[in-house]
């Protein structure tokens, strides 16, 4: 009884992490706006520029160190990994809301990205403390947590926000101590010492997963053109908020409620729509087909609406877009033997985590050309949106040709 009470803490508290990490990364996006013009950064175009090098520097960060903190972890065990990295966070917020300079944003987020670099590490302590039978019910809190925390983290954004752009951060700071504490008396070491390895340089390098990308024949063409789409798809994270902005003049919290709404689409579709047997009857083709010209209609909206009740409008069609993600992974597993899932499955997030630091660059850059008025290019903030359509419909044409019916 009480072995199964201590397993029930223990799920508790890695659902509430991964909670918390998410809400982390949303909560900021709504907020990014105020908080750079409150350091004075008052033209929305520089902005948005250094927000994406903020944003890059976050997920360049988690690109590096996920798979380093994850190693380590099987080396010394998982709790005390967890613990250190919960309260760097806790240390690290604090650090954020009291940022009264651009160069502590940025120390904040370099911290932000190797401390939410945990996702591994909880998904381990998940598979060390689950049966076989109960793994795959167990990772899917991991996908639930990821979908409440993209909800609430950009809500809790906006509405504090509206206090003041630091006050998320103040929340964020006493929501990971609370985690803290709770996990420091409640979490038991799931590693015991006879079942923890030896790590080996190679084993920390970050880049060997994303080398086999270009060396496998098979999929290379696939892999690229995921690669195109997630680049697109990152507009929304990356520009969402001083779109919004300059676009609609929306408040704070009017931002984090559209994200929120886009969440919720998120996690209907990956969690009801695609579960439907009339989706599953249709076949990976048709759906990719589906996804990527529904994704590429709403991106195209998005970048040229002028009202801002339009953008709800969209919201339910770019979140259909996000059966790609689910349908490509599961077709290319279908593809692979058991021994090879493994080596599918870092490839695809090397792919992920290059796209998320290299987006925001780009769709940054191209917000800043085309919404500052002392330049002579035309005045459109949605060109970001459009970019990252056309990507989509660039990545159409090869996926046709390579994927089945």
């Amino acid at each position: 009884m009480a072995k199964k009470t201590q397993s029930k803490n223990a799920l508790a508290f890695i659902f509430a992490t991964v909670v918390l990490d998410t809400i982390g990364i949303g909560i900021i996006f709504p907020i990014m706006p105020d908080l750079l013009s409150d350091l004075g950064y008052n033209n929305i175009a520089e902005a948005a520029m250094w927000a994406g090098f903020l944003s890059a520097c976050y997920a360049f960060m988690q690109f590096l160190f996920s798979p380093i903190i994850g190693t380590i972890s099987d080396a010394f065990g998982r709790r005390r990994i967890i613990l250190v990295a919960l309260l760097a966070m806790c240390v690290d917020y604090m650090i954020l809301g009291f940022s009264g300079a651009l160069w502590v944003l940025f120390v904040g987020k370099l911290v932000a990205g190797i401390t939410g670099s945990t996702i591994p590490t909880a998904t381990a302590y998940l598979a060390d403390i689950s049966s076989e039978k109960e793994r795959a019910k167990n990772f899917g809190l991991i996908g639930a947590a990821f979908g409440i925390g993209f909800i609430f983290g950009p809500l809790i954004g906006g509405l504090l926000g509206e206090i003041s752009p630091r006050a998320p951060f103040f929340m964020s700071a006493f929501l990971a101590g609370m985690n803290f504490l709770f996990g420091f008396f409640v979490l038991p070491e799931s590693l015991p010492i006879n079942r923890r390895r030896g790590i080996s340089l190679m084993d920390l390098n970050p880049f060997r997963s994303l080398i086999k990308v270009f060396a496998n024949e098979s999929f290379r063409i696939i892999f690229l053109c995921i690669f195109l789409v997630q680049i697109g798809n990152w507009v929304y994270p990356s520009v969402w908020s001083f779109w919004a902005k300059a676009n609609f003049s929306w408040t704070t919290s009017m931002i984090g409620v559209s994200l929120a709404a886009y969440g919720v689409g998120i996690a209907f579709v990956q969690g009801v729509v695609i579960r439907h047997k009339k989706v599953e009857n249709f076949g990976p083709r048709k759906v990719i087909i589906f996804c990527l010209l529904i994704g590429a209609f709403a991106l195209s909206g998005f970048g040229s609406i002028s009202a801002g009740w339009l953008v709800f409008v969209l919201i339910p069609l770019a979140a259909l877009s996000e059966m790609f993600d689910p349908t490509i992974k599961a077709y290319l597993s279908n593809q692979v033997e058991a021994n090879k899932q493994g080596e599918l499955q870092g490839i695809l997030f090397s792919i992920r985590g290059v796209t998320t630091f290299l987006s925001p660059l780009f769709m940054t850059f191209i917000f800043r050309v085309f919404s500052n008025s002392d330049n002579n290019y035309p005045y459109i903030p949605g060109m970001p949106f459009i970019f990252a359509a056309a990507l989509l419909l660039i990545a159409l044409v090869p996926l046709i040709k390579k994927i089945k019916a």
